[in-house]
């Protein structure tokens, strides 16, 4: 592999239209990193960066995947309910949950291959996916579970390729019944973003976020920005009724959120939260937020200068795994490099970096190597640290 570039932006991404839960929470978190995962790069035919694979966005895929795709095989059948008769028919003509989560799994990986940066971190992505396929079927089964009936899919409510949903107009108020993977639209406060379930009834509509991971105070965010998205999406929900119920729907438990105090109140508390986001992300260079934890992990933080000029954000002698800032001094040893370590106020440190077949570096150049294991030198020996790539090390060379 060759190291891939980390240039700095020229450009920095206008805010969006309307803002999705997640983009929400990173702008909030870090408008730098929010503006960094979007900014144009000549060096990557004006796209950004591409994101970093890890194992937990790809298994949230694949539990997307497979539950959608046994949605609309029971939804082809006419199949109406999960306790069908017809239900073991279906799913056996699918490979049953194994074969349709092992093909979920292999189709998010293969097309993950197009991503430049899968190349260092896939195979070990691969390897935790494999080792995972009984717990994601497990987690399949209890969403598929738990669904009161088997979703229609609603019309009008499906995501284009346009930056803005060009559907809008042609949406239909949401009836009665279930219905997955729905986007929701709403210009008061200005937002957007797909419900993996809403199920409307009488008695209002219920929404279900689908979560393959741990618990988070994020995932209850983001339920009642849902929620209040349904509120305010005047095609699916013209009479504006607040949601009957939100929940997140983990692998083995289903957890109720409770909705705000006042829903009016929350409105105007999420239109505030997203004039500051607006203005921190557009505020000439977006505003960084630098905080080690947060940093460490931060996908696009290669490309961030303040990271890279803040060797306390990645380096710490306490510390097995660190990232490094490495100029290379000297190439010619057929084990190691000589490297010179920046260490604030424009100081180096001496340090060795252990050679890696995968990549090839060059003397006179600067590299950002993402996840490496340090070596310490015993106490009282003259010898310089030892950095190690790692099977999940990401290398980038600054331009």
């Amino acid at each position: 592999m060759m190291p891939l570039s980390a240039p700095l932006p020229t450009e920095w991404p206008a805010a969006p239209d309307a803002w999705s839960p997640s983009a929400l929470h990173a702008a909030e978190a870090c408008p730098r990193r929010w503006a960094l995962q979007r900014a144009p790069l000549a060096v990557y035919g004006g796209k950004p960066l591409p994101h970093r694979p890890s194992r937990a966005a790809a298994e949230g895929e694949i539990v997307h995947l497979a539950v959608e795709r046994v949605v609309v095989a029971l939804r082809s059948a006419g199949v109406t309910t999960v306790d069908s008769p017809d239900v073991p028919q279906v799913l056996a003509s699918l490979g049953w949950l194994d074969g349709v989560v092992r093909r979920a799994s292999d189709d998010t990986l293969d097309a993950a291959r197009d991503n430049p940066r899968f190349g260092a971190l896939g195979p070990s992505i691969r390897r935790d996916v494999a080792r995972d396929q009984n717990r994601l079927r497990e987690t399949v089964q209890s969403i598929l579970a738990a669904l009161p009936s088997i979703p229609a899919q609603a019309r009008g409510t499906r995501e284009r390729s346009t930056a803005r949903n060009s559907q809008v107009g042609r949406r239909r108020p949401l009836g009665r019944g279930a219905y997955n993977e729905v986007w929701l639209s709403a210009t008061d406060p200005p937002l957007r973003g797909r419900a993996d379930l809403i199920v409307n009834d009488d008695g209002g509509a219920r929404i279900v976020d689908f979560k393959s991971g741990g618990r988070s105070d994020a995932h209850v965010d983001q339920a009642r920005l849902y929620g209040l998205m349904w509120m305010a999406d005047v095609d699916l929900n013209p009479l504006g009724r607040p949601p009957r119920d939100l929940s997140l729907q983990y692998s083995s438990e289903r957890v109720r959120v409770a909705p705000p105090d006042s829903w009016n109140e929350f409105k105007e508390v999420v239109s505030e939260r997203i004039e500051r986001a607006r203005g921190a992300v557009e505020d000439g260079a977006p505003t960084p937020r630098p905080e080690r934890g947060r940093c460490a992990r931060c996908g696009v933080r290669a490309l961030c200068d303040v990271f890279r000029e803040t060797p306390s954000l990645w380096m710490d002698q306490g510390e097995v795994f660190s990232d490094l800032v490495a100029e290379i001094v000297r190439s010619d040893a057929p084990t190691e490099y000589d490297v010179a370590v920046a260490s604030g106020e424009g100081r180096t440190v001496a340090s060795r970096l252990k050679r890696d077949a995968r990549w090839s570096l060059d003397n006179g150049r600067t590299y950002v190597l993402l996840g490496t294991r340090k070596i310490e030198p015993l106490d009282g020996t003259s010898a310089t640290t030892l950095y190690v790539p790692t099977a999940t090390t990401e290398v980038f060379e600054l331009t």
